[in-house]
Order: structure tokens, then sequence, then C-alpha cells
């Protein structure tokens, strides 16, 4: 979600318009440039959406899309920061 309000405030910024699109993406206007998918997509997904405009970027998917821009965050790091900052403040037991 915070992703998709970041690419939402920066386009603004940039005077891009975006057209919001959850599930019927066979209806893309002709005039779109290109399409920002943000979320996690299987095999078949990916497929259909590359079909759909030569523009595509990838964001936040859960693996390498070999062939397509994207973009991932480092959850693996992002982990190791939330836990050393619990362990700093002296907590011993959490659940996950």
């Amino acid at each position: 979600m915070s992703i998709r309000i970041g690419v939402e405030k920066r386009a603004a910024e940039l005077g891009y318009n975006i057209l919001k699109m959850t599930s019927d993406v066979n209806n893309i206007p002709d005039d779109v440039e290109g399409i920002l998918a943000i979320g996690k997509f299987d095999d078949t997904s990916v497929n259909e959406i590359a079909k759909l405009h030569k523009n595509v970027v990838f964001i936040g998917t859960n693996y390498p899309l070999n062939g397509f821009y994207t973009i991932n965050g480092d959850f693996s790091q992002a982990t190791e920061i939330a836990l050393a900052h619990l362990i700093n403040q002296g907590y011993k037991k959490w659940g996950l």
C-alpha cells in the first residue's frame, strides 16, 4: 500500500496522470504510456500483463522476473532492522 501511495504522490508531483486498475485490465485506454504493476503476480498474470503494453514495470513481486523491469524491496534488511530495534528496546519474546 505504501508503495502505491508513494508512486501516486510522486506521479502527481511530476504532473503524470495515473489510471488505477485492479481487475479489468483488458480495457486499458490506447493513450496509456506504460503500466506499473504493483503487487504479487503468478507467472500467468505476469504474462497477461506483459501482453497489454510494451512498457511494463513490476513493483513488489515476490520473485525475480527475468526479461522484465522489476523493483523489489529488501525485506530481509527490513526484518533485520525491525528485529534489532526490538532487541535494543529490551524485548526478548515476540511472535512472527
